[in-house]
């Protein structure tokens, strides 16, 4: 399938990619781990992490939203989980780890410490 492929490459050129990229590898192989344990019929397992592109800056300079979008419409068909939803302040506190790989928002001191 598109999605093996498009992991297989993923993986081969892993000390290639950026953190975020490696971040959707990452993802991509807890699923599949989560989906195999659920198969062979164990309950309740869920990815051991969920590192997606929620925003991307476009071509026009634009913040914009990942899901549903023209520049990532590929790797979503293709079941890549690539795009993620926003998570605002406070569906974030609900969680114990959170991570910010640096992107195009350049996140500062004072926004890092709003999150925590």
């Amino acid at each position: 399938s598109k999605h093996r492929a498009a992991l297989a490459t993923l993986e081969k050129n892993y000390s290639k990619l950026v953190p975020r990229w490696q971040g959707v590898v990452l993802t991509a192989l807890a699923m599949k781990d989560a989906e195999r344990a659920r198969a062979s019929g164990i309950r309740g397992i869920r990815p051991w992490v969920n590192i997606k592109f929620s925003n991307y800056v476009d071509d026009k300079g634009m913040k914009v939203a990942t899901q549903g979008s023209v520049d990532y419409r590929e790797w979503e068909e293709i079941g890549m989980p690539v795009a993620g939803e926003y998570i605002d302040l406070n569906r974030s506190a609900k969680y114990k780890y959170h991570i910010d790989l640096a992107g195009g928002g350049g996140t500062t001191w004072t926004g890092t410490m709003q999150k925590l």
